[in-house]
């Protein structure tokens, strides 16, 4: 049976009020922004995204980094904004969006995925902040950080007992208790992110961190050293703000 896809518009259209850093004018039909982040988001300085039903959006590396606009959805005093930015600089803006549902078949399964078609750019402005962009950058960079579990692979009965009761031998908080077994998932040596665990229990990033803090502390995760080494060449020059 052969590879296809189907594109289907899926639940409805929503509203997001965002902020992003101009990047660069890609074509004469497109803008790139990069990093972009929820105002929310924004204003406490992590990523939780925008939770819609059965996805969260705008939380993931390529939506984050590869933000791009078409000129033709921007309202009129929006387009002359864009005209004047210089790369660096930060806006806010309302995006609105369609939210597809994208089915991917195949011989043996079907992929389901869902995404945001931007269908408007409202009420840009510029952010008249010189630490907004460093706060924008400083928030993706912390998204870099991935974890690997130091545990070697258990059998179906160890998996949920034997974690708990090292967790209380060394006197982990029931917090990191718990985001231990979350961890647990991505045993032997699949690597995760914050907000894989996050997808995976609904806890707050700033409960995942300090968990995750706490068990880098005692050996039980590293932070993933090959994804640490980013190419710097191919960002743009304001990721290398002091």
């Amino acid at each position: 049976m052969e590879r296809y896809e189907r594109y289907e518009e899926y639940l409805k259209n929503v509203t997001i009020p965002m902020v992003g850093v101009f990047d660069e004018k890609i074509n004469e039909i497109a803008v790139n922004f990069s990093p972009v982040a929820t105002t929310t988001d924004f204003n406490n300085g992590y990523y939780a995204g925008f939770p819609e039903d059965v996805k969260v959006f705008v939380r993931h590396f390529e939506d984050i980094t590869d933000f791009t606009i078409n000129p033709f959805i921007v309202d009129p005093n929006g387009k002359e904004l864009l005209k004047t930015l210089k790369q660096g600089e930060v806006i806010s803006f309302d995006g609105t969006f369609t939210i597809t549902k994208n089915t991917v078949f195949h011989s043996d399964m079907n992929e389901i995925y869902y995404k945001l078609k931007p269908t408007g750019m409202f009420n840009l402005k510029k952010v008249e902040d010189n630490n907004a962009a460093k706060k924008l950058v400083g928030m993706w960079e912390k998204r870099l950080q991935r974890y690997i579990l130091t545990t070697k692979q258990k059998s179906f009965e160890e998996l949920f007992t034997s974690p708990i009761k090292d967790m209380i031998l060394i006197g982990a908080s029931p917090n990191t208790a718990g985001v231990y077994l979350a961890c647990l998932v991505y045993q032997g040596d699949t690597s995760f992110y914050v907000d894989d665990i996050q997808t995976l229990t609904g806890w707050s990033e700033e409960d995942i961190k300090k968990g995750l803090n706490e068990l880098e502390e005692l050996g039980e995760v590293l932070v993933d050293p090959v994804y640490e080494l980013v190419d710097d060449e191919y960002l743009p020059p304001y990721f290398q703000q002091n």
